[in-house]
This record gives structure tokens, C-alpha cells and sequence, in this order.
């Protein structure tokens, strides 16, 4: 994505798949599934993870036999091992198309949404990770890579609102308050909406068990906003 990641995999607590052979294992997944996602997870950081955690989730998506989905598993493999462009395109058209209800699919539209964002279709890709958005709910592990996507886009499509209405989703689920909260204060400086950028950075301040938060960062922030606030500006 165009900007700093906050989904950045030294900063998530993520599944390593090179730990885990007893859940891959226990998934039933192709071997080229299992291969891919071992070779490849410190690389994907949260793609990975998601991954992992969709087809974990496959049966909530409709009942299908295990030959159906084993076949969507290998085919959404070959489509993230394609170099990007048409070809992976068409293949992960081909998952959603085949074998659509499945966690793979739900994973395919998120891949092409991030191929849109990335060639600067930013309308392309809010369409495609709204969708997805509406078939999951807040819980499903897919949701805070969506509102952080989703929130990306519409940055990138010069509509800070929205982008900032997704953040704030973003920090409202549990684990993901400072990724969502330092999203919302750079929005709010750039803004020069310098109450709530102070307001957004005491709420990171405070927050526990976030080793990955740098305290002298958000405490230099604070001063410089609070010296160039007037004091009836500066949040209660």
C-alpha cells in the first residue's frame, strides 16, 4: 500500500506458519498450500495470517465437499504464486467464479481489491473491499485488514473523512487500537485538527500491553501539538 503500514508484521502478534505445523496440518490443505504458506509467511505478514485464519473459517461459508475445497485452496495457490498482472488476475476471478461461498474466494476479491489500489484504482478497490466487508462482521479476522485497506483508498482518493471513519473502526477492535488511533492522528494533523490529533495521541499514550508503541514518539507529538494549541483548543 501507498503508505507507512501499520500492518506492519513487527508490530502485529501473527501466526508463524513455520510453527505451526500441527494447525496447517490439521486444515487437510493441499501440500501447495501448506508449501506456499511456510516459504512465504514472514513475506505476507498479515496476508498470511488472514489466509491461515479464512480457511480456518471455510465451513462458515456454505457446506462443500472436501474435493471442492481442496481444489480452491490449489487454485487460489497458483493465483498468489503468479506474477502479478493479468494472469493472477484472471485466476483469482476464476476462484470467486468456481468456487464462490469459500474462504479462498472471500480472499480472492480481497487480492484483486489490493491489485486496484496498487494500479491507483482506488474506485475499483473501495468497491471491492466494501464488498467483502459487507459479507463479514466485526469478529471475522478479515475486518481490521479491510478497514485499514479500505482506509488507504480513500486517502488515496483524496477523502480523509472516510478514511478516517475507517481508522476509528479499525480502533475500535480489540488488538488493533494503535494501529488505528496513529492512522487517525496523522489524518488529523494533516488537517490541522490539532484537539483531535492530541486527544488521538493520549489515548496511545495510555494504552497497555503495546511494547511496539514508541513513548518518546508520541510524547514529543504531544508537546509539539499542545505548544501550538491555544489552551480552549486543547481537548478536556
Amino acid at each position: 500500500m501507498g503508505n507507512a503500514n501499520a500492518f506492519d508484521p513487527k508490530n502485529l502478534r501473527t501466526i508463524n506458519p513455520e510453527g505451526k505445523e500441527g494447525l496447517l496440518d490439521a486444515l487437510n490443505l493441499p501440500p501447495q498450500v501448506v508449501s506456499f504458506v511456510r516459504m512465504n509467511g514472514k513475506a505476507l505478514g498479515i496476508g498470511a495470517v488472514c489466509l491461515i485464519l479464512a480457511l480456518l473459517g471455510w465451513s462458515a461459508y456454505g457446506e462443500h465437499t472436501t474435493r471442492n475445497s481442496d481444489e480452491a485452496s490449489a487454485l487460489l495457490t497458483k493465483a498468489m504464486e503468479a506474477p502479478a498482472g493479468a494472469q493472477r488476475t484472471d485466476l483469482l476471478r476464476r476462484v470467486q467464479a468456481e468456487y464462490g461461498g469459500t474462504g479462498a474466494a472471500l480472499w480472492s476479491q480481497v487480492q484483486l481489491a489490493h491489485a486496484a489500489h496498487d494500479s491507483g484504482n482506488e474506485k475499483e478497490a473501495i468497491a471491492g473491499y466494501r464488498a467483502v466487508l459487507d459479507k463479514v462482521d466485526g469478529k471475522n479476522p478479515l475486518a481490521p485488514l479491510l478497514h485499514y485497506s479500505l482506509g488507504q483508498s480513500y486517502e488515496a482518493a483524496g477523502q480523509p473523512e472516510e478514511a478516517l471513519r475507517q481508522y476509528q473502526q479499525l480502533a475500535a477492535i480489540h488488538g488493533f487500537a494503535a494501529k488505528g488511533l496513529l492512522a487517525a492522528a496523522r489524518i488529523h494533523e494533516a488537517r490541522n485538527q490539532t484537539a483531535e490529533a492530541i486527544k488521538d495521541y493520549e489515548q496511545l499514550s495510555v494504552l497497555q500491553d503495546q511494547p511496539s508503541l514508541d513513548k518518546g514518539y508520541l510524547a514529543s507529538r504531544l508537546a509539539a501539538l499542545r505548544a501550538k494549541a491555544p489552551a480552549k483548543q486543547q481537548p478536556k
